[in-house]
């Protein structure tokens, strides 16, 4: 993502700009804050959350928001190799 809230933003800002982020294609922020499980606001900005494809390819089309990822740590759990999401 774009610097969530922009330059100079807090870490709660770019927290809760990364909630309404993701509220956009969910629909509210109180599923978004459900959803959510990590947010980096350090030298990467962005933010994993459980979504599906659909709901991903929307995200993706969302503005600031330059790329979606999977995360290949919640697949290896599925997998069977005990890593938790």
């Amino acid at each position: 993502m774009d610097k969530p809230g922009g330059e100079g933003a807090t870490k709660q800002e770019m927290i809760d700009c990364n909630i309404k982020t993701l509220a956009k294609v969910l629909g509210s922020e109180e599923e978004a804050k459900k959803k959510i499980y990590n947010v980096s606001c350090e030298r990467y900005f962005g933010f994993g959350c459980e979504i599906d494809e659909e709901t991903s390819n929307k995200l993706e089309g969302l503005p600031g928001v330059l790329f979606v990822l999977p995360d290949f740590l919640c697949r290896s759990r599925v997998q069977g190799l005990g890593v938790s999401c």
